[in-house]
């Protein structure tokens, strides 16, 4: 689940209401404008967007997948899970102590805004691993190796998105959950994502027999604008955003 408060106004994204958002609680049909029009909430493809008047936009796919874009007045100024936003990588695991955090682990517990049923930190006992040799059934054209694929449907992408966390991860989750398609479609979908982020070609990947197709392909295909990164400075707002 997603959370966005803004202008007095909080907006939640949730897994359980696919399609659909709430605003303060009453569960809303899309799209939908708030605040006289400063909030803009729609829906491209099978992703939501919240998109603000000062730049911010938030989409979530009711999965799995949240981007949160900001123009460049924002640089150094934010904190949580996406860093500060200042460029430098080696300083964005800093915990909400301020602090930095010893490990991955620790950083995104430091964050974590609640407790959700069924859900505990780390592991129960020992934590699921995957051999190399496990690893490798999954990276072949038939798993997650279609990511890298030069002749693939991200071809035209591949040298414009680096594949090469989306594979690992890929091979990863897909290994952990013993071939699961889902799992393999969703880690496919988060670097078509971010392929269409840029502006770079994708070839119809989906068949019958492969990720399967629950939208047409249009709305499939439909690229997503963000926010450019010249916008002006932002005036003064009174809001905050959690996932």
């Amino acid at each position: 689940m997603v959370r966005v408060k803004v202008y007095g106004i909080t907006i939640e994204i949730s897994k359980d209401y696919s399609g659909k958002v709430q605003v303060d609680g009453i569960l809303t049909n899309l799209p939908f404008s708030l605040s006289n029009g400063n909030v803009k909430i729609y829906k491209i493809g099978m992703t939501a967007v919240v998109r603000t008047d000062f730049g911010l936009a938030l989409t979530f796919d009711w999965n799995s997948r949240v981007t949160v874009t900001v123009p460049d007045a924002y640089s150094g100024s934010l904190c949580g899970l996406c860093g500060n936003y200042n460029g430098d990588p080696a300083d964005d695991l800093i915990g909400k102590n301020g602090q930095t955090a010893l490990n991955p682990d620790a950083f995104g517990g430091s964050w974590k805004t609640g407790d959700v049923p069924g859900c505990v930190d780390g592991c129960q006992g020992s934590c699921p691993v995957c051999s190399d040799q496990e690893k490798w059934a999954y990276a072949g054209s038939g798993f997650c190796g279609r990511i890298t694929d030069p002749s693939g449907p991200f071809r035209d992408c591949l040298g414009v998105v680096d594949p090469k966390r989306f594979f690992e991860n890929c091979v990863y989750d897909v290994c952990i959950y013993k071939g699961l398609k889902s799992i393999l479609c969703q880690s496919i979908a988060s670097y078509v994502a971010t392929c269409q982020e840029v502006g770079a070609n994708i070839y119809p990947w989906r068949s019958k027999g492969f990720c399967g197709k629950s939208l047409p392909e249009a709305q499939i295909s439909k690229v997503l604008v963000f926010m450019k990164p010249n916008l002006a400075v932002p005036r003064k707002y009174d809001g905050s955003i959690t996932s």
